[in-house]
């Protein structure tokens, strides 16, 4: 155990290491390599494997801060953030968090035109989309009006920097998620259905016909609290019921986790 602990202090202070010092990942990584050599060379030497483990504990911890860190080059969508309106394409890429009459979508932008432009180009990186929750022309081709991961969308909006509040920093909380950018209040154009990626596509289209077949079974409120403790979707429950919970002490109940 003694072991395990020294082992993930180094990493942890690899990382703050690399925060402060902003070596690129492929010196942390030779580093590593090197301390690796060194400990597979004086293996037959018990007071040096210690110290070489901890160094390439403490350059891996180091090289993977690093990877972390976004590149904001020609490709990169948070470039263009705050240069006026612009025109976006691309596929929702996760599970849309919807409200009563707006949803907030996870956007895998893949083209991006800038006002003026003569043609898109080609972008990477996530945006934040607010937009109406319901679209009529996703009804008309697929007889259902909310967005779904895996759909196929044009933007047009506002492509902004998240915002820094005096106590909450907005835009280092969407950072956790690898989110730089947002549009707020955007008309969402739908394109196609059916494109994410085929297993995550296979997984929300289970959840989503676990959910359908909940309300089917069960009147409410008794099919939404299901719904919230068997697949973590408490969208759907009454606000005074969650507020019952919540007096209660019991609203871990309607949390997979809980």
């Amino acid at each position: 155990m003694t072991r395990v602990v020294w082992f993930c202090t180094a990493w942890l202070a690899g990382i703050a290491l690399a925060s402060q010092y902003a070596l690129p990942m492929w010196a942390w990584l030779s580093l590593a390599g090197l301390a690796l050599a060194l400990a597979i060379i004086l293996r037959a030497q018990p007071r040096a494997r210690g110290p070489l483990a901890l160094i390439v504990a403490l350059s891996l911890g180091a090289a993977r801060y690093q990877s972390a860190q976004p590149v904001f080059n020609e490709q990169a969508l948070a470039t263009y953030n705050d240069q006026g309106e612009v025109v976006l394409e691309g596929v929702v890429w996760d599970e849309p968090d919807q409200r009563d009459v707006r949803v907030n979508l996870r956007v895998r932008v893949e083209t991006l035109q800038l006002a003026g432009a003569s043609a898109p180009i080609n972008v990477e990186g996530l945006a934040l989309v607010a937009a109406p929750r319901f679209s009529e022309a996703r009804l008309a081709q697929t007889g259902e009006a909310e967005f779904r991961y895996g759909d196929r969308v044009r933007i047009t909006g506002q492509l902004e920097t998240p915002a820094e509040f005096e106590d909450f920093s907005y835009r280092d909380y969407l950072a956790r998620f690898g989110i730089y950018s947002q549009v707020r209040q955007a008309p969402v154009a739908f394109l196609a259905e059916q494109q994410g990626e085929p297993l995550w596509q296979m997984i929300f289209d289970f959840k989503r016909g676990a959910l359908l077949t909940l309300a089917r079974l069960f009147p409410e409120p008794h099919a939404a609290l299901l719904q919230g403790i068997l697949l973590g979707v408490d969208s759907g429950i009454p606000q005074d019921i969650k507020d019952q919970f919540s007096l209660t002490g019991t609203s871990h109940i309607v949390a997979i986790s809980g």
